[in-house]
């Protein structure tokens, strides 16, 4: 392990909003690709299929740019179609458009979680666009169901590929900033697996272990511009930062039990933001399901357009 010499946490963690969500997740920085001035973060109320902006300030609130009628994973804008955005949505992948500051949907895309014979109803879950405008995106049963979950990727000519099936509870994917290495997990595996990543073809190569959770299990994760993954822990209240080799740089102790996606700025002063749930508490505390935040010196990277 890398003995821990100094710490990129520069504030106490404090909430953005008081309100709890059932499952905040999906946080990602675009800066001023964002349809909502000032506020460079998006997050969503997954269950609750809600879809917020935030300055990612301490007290700042969140502020709904959509409501929708079935769980939203997470979102990206599209490239050269200004205005315009992809949503892992329900079962698969929609068209979004914005319209009076607010994202509505206007045409639902490729379905490829329905219609699967024999098996439980699927949601989305997390979803992201890699460097090279790719969207990838993962669901699982609603309860967790080993073994029904999927990743799929949504290729630059708007050719979708399933990639990874069998597992159940897909998280990530992150990648790197030049697009060659993924970071993926199944969460109850408690593994955090890495990936060559062809930036032309868009093939990955077979999973390599990269660092394993021991107490809750990995959930949503980001890149930061030195190429370290920040990964949360569910049910650990916990946030890691691992090196680009695996190893524990640091563990930050978080206010609620259940963490579920981060998101950091690329513009200083830089600031990471951390949604969390209070779904499946029988006695959540006062910020289980918030959103909240803190400074760090190290700067994230934009989040991606999809093409």
């Amino acid at each position: 392990m890398v003995p821990i010499v100094s710490t990129v946490l520069k504030s106490n963690w404090q909430p953005v909003d008081a309100r709890q969500m059932r499952l905040g997740e999906g946080a990602r920085y675009f800066g001023d690709r964002s349809p909502r001035s000032g506020e460079p973060f998006l997050l969503v109320n997954l269950l609750d299929s809600e879809l917020f902006s935030t300055s990612g300030e301490p007290g700042a609130g969140v502020h709904q740019l959509g409501a929708f009628d079935r769980p939203l994973g997470a979102v990206a804008p599209l490239r050269g179609r200004p205005g315009q955005w992809i949503a892992a949505l329900g079962q698969g992948l929609s068209l979004l458009s914005e319209h009076h500051g607010r994202l509505v949907e206007t045409a639902t895309w490729d379905q490829p979680a329905s219609d699967r014979p024999g098996q439980p109803e699927l949601r989305v879950n997390d979803a992201l666009a890699d460097p090279t405008g790719r969207f990838w995106a993962g669901a699982m049963a609603y309860n967790g169901d080993a073994g029904c979950g999927l990743l799929w990727c949504r290729d630059t000519d708007g050719e979708v590929r399933m990639i990874v099936e069998g597992i159940s509870i897909p998280n990530g994917p992150a990648f790197t900033e030049d697009g060659t290495r993924m970071f993926f997990t199944d969460s109850p595996s408690q593994q955090i697996h890495s990936y060559k990543l062809d930036a032309e073809s868009g093939a990955i190569s077979s999973a390599e272990p990269f660092a394993a959770v021991h107490n809750g299990v990995p959930d949503g994760m980001v890149v930061d511009s030195e190429g370290c993954l920040w990964q949360t822990v569910f049910g650990d209240a916990a946030l890691l930062r691992l090196s680009p080799d695996g190893d524990l740089l640091e563990r930050f102790d978080l206010p609620v039990r259940q963490p579920t996606s981060v998101a950091l700025s690329a513009q200083a002063p830089y600031r990471a933001i951390v949604t969390s749930a209070a779904n499946g508490l029988e006695d959540p505390g006062p910020m289980d399901g918030c959103v909240f935040t803190a400074e760090i010196s190290v700067a994230g990277v934009e989040a991606y357009s999809a093409a």
